[in-house]
């Protein structure tokens, strides 16, 4: 009597099997990590915005294409923070802050005091879930284009504005 061969069919079925759950696994790990990175860089949020100083006077020009309510949209300067709403007699804070709206920070304005060129200023969007993103910021002397220096929730090591 001899014994039986092995049946080396069905090892060869199972390797497969096992190697087809790994590699299923790993897609899935991969797609969902790469979600995760993208939903991360969506919660970025910069901003067109120029700033230009005059004399003792800054005029905050908002150039982006994307509309925000005017008292989720704040001035952060050294010394005091302000809503566009508070800064722009023409806006309610639901009122949009639009492409070139603008506002001067000057002492006979609502800011109430001199700009100071070599003072770093921020644009500060509060979103409604209490998100807040520096969307731009100059903070040396002279005109200065900004857009989004330190996008995420937090942005500075600053206070936030009053919400």
């Amino acid at each position: 009597m001899s014994l039986p061969a092995l049946n080396e069919k069905g090892s060869s079925e199972t390797i497969g099997v096992a190697v087809l759950v790994g590699m299923t696994i790993l897609v899935t790990a991969g797609l969902g990590l790469g979600v995760l990175v993208m939903g991360q860089q969506q919660q970025q949020q910069t901003a067109d915005v120029d700033f230009t100083f005059l004399g003792e006077k800054l005029v905050v020009i908002y150039e982006d294409s994307t509309d925000r309510p005017a008292g989720r949209l704040f001035v952060q300067g050294t010394q005091q923070n302000m809503s566009w709403a508070e800064l722009d007699d023409s806006k309610e804070p639901s009122d949009m802050v639009t492409e070139n709206d603008n506002v001067r920070l000057q002492e006979d304005s609502a800011w109430g005091t001199r700009a100071d060129p070599n003072a770093r200023y921020d644009l500060v969007f509060i979103t409604e879930e209490g998100e807040r993103f520096v969307l731009a910021s100059v903070n040396d002397g002279g005109s200065g284009s900004s857009s989004g220096s330190s996008g995420g929730p937090g942005g500075s090591d600053r206070p936030s504005p009053p919400g």
